[in-house]
């Protein structure tokens, strides 16, 4: 006969053995999960074939996301060429060309000299003004930039050392046969480590019409890269 004390007992401890396997189970699936996690972003500020990077944008408006995928094919003469030269850059990162949407707004907006002009990161208060043009529409922007001092920034689970800098002022667009100056502003995350922005915020109006889709409100964050 088992002691009345034992059988007391009995409950309890099934409970704490359940308790235990569940315990284990999960640290079980934390290790699988561990194991298919992309890599710890391992990448330098110089680009080498078979680099890659994983942009998202996500419409604030709409929550809708889209991906964007850049890999370097090759690096010739001082410039990158990604995705089969749908896009070139320099070796600090400033596109040189690009056939493709992706980015487009980050691309326009950043300063003829980056956001790292001579090796410097942009730091203080600074005006910036950009005349450029995508598929042969200008676009202008009269802003002010404030950069903040270097701090962590996390993107899904990668984590980077970035400087903040807000632009706030004008930006010049072009709707039908006439310029308009909007309201614009947006903030840039850039990691000197990488010579890459990291995440990009956007918020101005893009139309002269009324509704919603009138305006353009997204974030650009780079949550994965890698390299071959």
């Amino acid at each position: 006969a088992v002691p009345a004390q034992r059988v007391a007992e009995l409950p309890e401890r099934g409970r704490q053995m359940l308790e235990q396997r569940a315990a284990a189970n999960a640290a079980r699936a934390a290790a699988i999960a561990a194991a298919a996690r992309p890599a710890p972003l391992e990448l330098t500020a110089q680009r080498l074939p078979g680099d890659w990077f994983e942009y998202v944008t996500t419409d604030q408006q709409t929550n809708l996301k889209s991906v964007v995928n850049l890999k370097v094919d090759r690096v010739e003469g001082g410039r990158v060429i990604f995705n089969g030269g749908a896009r070139v850059e320099d070796p600090a990162g400033l596109v040189l060309g690009a056939t493709s949407a992706a980015l487009v707004e980050l691309d326009l907006v950043t300063p003829p000299g980056g956001w790292a002009p001579g090796g410097q990161v942009m730091s203080g208060v600074r005006p910036l003004k950009v005349s450029a043009s995508w598929q042969s529409q200008p676009a202008t922007y009269d802003l002010t930039a404030v950069a903040s001092p270097e701090q962590t920034l996390r993107v899904g689970e990668v984590e980077y050392s970035a400087v903040r800098i807000d632009l706030q002022g004008w930006h010049g667009r072009v709707f039908g046969n006439f310029h308009f100056n909007v309201p614009y502003r947006a903030t840039v995350w850039y990691a000197p480590a990488l010579k890459r922005v990291v995440r990009f915020t956007v918020d101005f109006r893009s139309s002269a019409g009324a509704a919603s889709s009138a305006w353009v409100s997204e974030t650009l964050e780079l949550v994965r890269a890698g390299r071959n």
